[in-house]
């Protein structure tokens, strides 16, 4: 077979990519609505925004794991009785 230049097609444009986020001009507007014009924004003020948050979230995680410690230590609890009681039937 030979190499034929009619056959061979080839694009020359990017693939076109999924687009995940809204486009910029909605993003923007959004962000005006919510937190006012861009000019009061300062480094300082979204560092100390983002150190409040991470701060909010640790607090949340914490509180989260302490709730998942003490459901698993009951949900242990009753796997223990359980085959306890299942042992004392076998035995008994």
């Amino acid at each position: 077979m030979a190499f034929n230049e009619t056959s061979f097609a080839l694009s020359l444009r990017p693939v076109p990519r999924k687009r995940d986020s809204e486009p910029l001009a909605q993003l923007i507007g959004r962000i005006n609505e919510e937190r006012g014009h861009f000019r009061n924004i300062t480094e300082d003020s979204l560092r100390a925004e983002i150190e409040a948050n991470a701060a909010r979230g640790a607090q949340e995680d914490l509180e989260y794991k302490e709730t998942v410690v003490v459901e698993d230590k009951e949900a242990r609890r009753k796997e223990i009785y359980t085959a306890r009681g299942e042992l004392l039937q076998l035995i008994g």
